[in-house]
């Protein structure tokens, strides 16, 4: 390496050399030695925070880039090294100001408002990552990357068909890239205009891009006889919505029954990761390790049934489906949709998500109906005690919805203004954590606006502090209303315990069709809409029943405690029973796959 020692230069390349590999634990000693050996070295530094990134040991990376910054602090590269690991950290602040530095340094270098982007999504500030993309594209070329994330900002804006059409151009422009192939798969679920056909196509093309990479398949060894080994594989083992439907299942599973096998995928852990950790027989951090190290660790597990949690979401694993490490495999709770794998044997759904029939057509996998209802909810424990309709308050009718961003699209914008038109005095509150920034509520109130809204009758909330104060909110909704066509879960479930009605427009898809299937098994199958003018009719003749709002108001938390969605021992039964009769159909327990 030009400037060091040959001696220096072998041993640093030595280091790449185990890094390239994979072998990062026998990288550790030799790095730190180096460090000792080396003390003003920059190249040094730099190679000790990439060693102790790979290993995720962030605070000592973290270390090793302040050294990289002091001793070479007229290095664009140095700054952007650490602001990566404060995006890591999710230390976003920090991260800026460090992009700031190197942007100071290398103005020209389209990576550093790429990177200042990325640490603005993840805090959810999205028209400022928006903007830094067009700063990235202003000084270089519309790397998929680039295309990736800008994509991902639009999406969250709720600004679909914009993201949907960045995606399709980016795809064409490199119609290898397996990730946009699946960006736009995910994408495609949240647009109104978008056909059930359409959308399974483009999961089906993410996975012949899978095909065509020639990723190795994985054989399980044979093992003796012994319990079932059930593993599930998720980066949303956290605070989570995952997480919280997977819990009723995990307190009340038949641990006799199987052993379960935990794969998490995300650095990132908090306290109800100790949760479900504490639940699982094995548990393996895999937040660092590649889609390669992940399958071949779960082989070694030789589990009869591996159970997917992501889909196509953020940080999903279907990489290491694609390589099948598990003798039968299937995919559940975090996607709405078709993985398009065919390796991937069963999704686990219901049959009202997914009627039998059309519904199988369009899936690569074979569905697994589970009754009455796919999912379980374990109340809030810090749930505030519900609280009389507003309008029986003299306040009017409150419609709200506190859906993500990406559900809440201009077609739904222009049917919530026409009901609104229709319910003189009525107002709309929205909520979601894509609105922190005054940025993004504005726009949401010009897109209100040219759907035919008055703005003046939209209330856009940001995030609340807690759980408690976000339930709290539904204080001041009278009516809730299910965007289209992606349904809400969360949410739905959390206004019902809150005593508010939702209002749900059916359609022809799982994504389309929660909302149907939670409503029935609570007992408001009369809420369901067929149209968006049934779903108008629908809010319009609820809001205007006084008695209805006030008894449901007082009614909805007993009736859930008692009905099927919040029956977790059965629900628990249910599923176990799910999961030994896919074992089964795998073969012998133990057997080559």
């Amino acid at each position: 390496m030009p400037g060091h020692s040959p001696q220096l230069a072998a041993k640093l390349s030595q280091v790449h050399s185990l890094l390239e590999r994979g072998l990062h634990a026998q990288a550790r000693p030799l790095v730190q030695r180096l460090a000792q050996q080396h003390p003003s070295e920059p190249a040094v530094a730099a190679l000790a925070s990439l060693t102790h990134y790979h290993l995720a040991e962030l605070t000592q990376a973290i270390y090793h880039a302040k050294r990289l910054v002091s001793l070479a602090p007229g290095s664009a590269e140095a700054h952007a090294t650490l602001a990566g690991l404060f995006i890591a950290e999710r230390r976003t602040d920090e991260a800026l100001e460090c992009l700031r530095a190197a942007a100071a340094l290398a103005p020209s270098d389209p990576s550093i408002p790429l990177r200042a982007a990325q640490a603005l999504a993840d805090a959810h500030r999205f028209c400022a990552a928006l903007a830094q993309t067009d700063a990235a594209l202003a000084i270089g070329p519309a790397t998929p990357p680039l295309l990736s994330l800008r994509a991902t900002c639009l999406l969250n804006l709720g600004r679909i068909e914009e993201s949907v059409t960045l995606l399709r151009a980016a795809l064409a422009s490199d119609p290898g890239s397996a990730e946009i192939a699946s960006q736009l798969a995910l994408a495609l679920n949240y647009a109104p205009g978008a056909t059930p056909a359409e959308v399974r196509d483009a999961h089906l093309a993410y996975a012949r891009l899978l095909d065509s990479a020639g990723l190795p398949r994985l054989t399980p060894p044979p093992r003796g006889p012994s319990r079932p080994r059930v593993g599930i594989l998720s980066p949303d083992l956290r605070t989570h919505s995952v997480a919280f439907f997977l819990l009723p299942w995990l307190r009340h599973r038949d641990s006799a029954a199987m052993d379960l096998h935990a794969y998490y995928t995300n650095r990132h852990a908090d306290g109800l990761t100790g949760t479900i950790r504490s639940h699982c027989t094995r548990w393996r951090d895999m937040g660092n390790r590649s889609d390669d190290a992940i399958a071949r660790a779960i082989s070694e597990d030789s589990l009869d049934l591996l159970i997917d949690l992501s889909g196509h979401t953020a940080g999903h694993s279907l990489g290491v489906m694609h390589r099948r490490p598990a003798r039968a495999q299937a995919t559940y709770l975090g996607y709405p949709n078709t993985t398009g794998l065919a390796e991937v044997d069963f999704r686990i759904v219901d049959a009202i998500t997914d009627p039998p029939g059309e519904a199988d057509s369009r899936c690569a996998e074979s569905l697994v109906r589970l009754h009455p209802c796919f999912l379980c909810f374990e109340p809030p424990a810090d749930a505030p005690p519900v609280s009389p309709p507003p309008n029986l308050r003299g306040a009017g009718i409150t419609f709200g919805s506190f859906n993500a961003a990406p559900k809440i699209n201009d077609h739904v914008l222009s049917v919530w203004a026409l009901l609104l038109s229709r319910v003189p005095g009525s107002k709309l509150l929205l909520k979601a954590v894509h609105y922190s920034e005054p940025e993004a509520r504005d726009l949401l109130r010009a897109r209100f606006a040219r759907a035919g809204g008055d703005p003046a009758s939209l209330e856009v909330a940001p995030p609340t502090r807690s759980q408690a104060e976000h339930l709290a909110l539904y204080s001041r909704v009278d009516v809730a209303l299910d965007p289209f066509p992606y349904h809400g879960t969360t949410t739905t479930l959390e206004a019902l315990w809150m005593g508010v009605p939702v209002v749900t427009l059916a359609g022809r898809v799982h994504a389309s069709r929660v909302g149907v299937s939670i409503l029935s098994a609570a007992g408001l199958a009369d809420l369901v809409a067929t149209d968006p003018e049934s779903y108008i009719a629908l809010a319009v003749s609820l809001a205007a029943d006084s008695a209805r709002l006030g008894s449901l108001r007082m009614s909805l938390r007993p009736a859930l405690t008692s009905g099927p969605l919040c029956d977790a021992k059965t629900f628990a039964s249910r599923f176990d029973e799910v999961l030994l009769t896919l074992v089964r159909r795998a073969g012998p327990i133990g057997a080559p796959a």
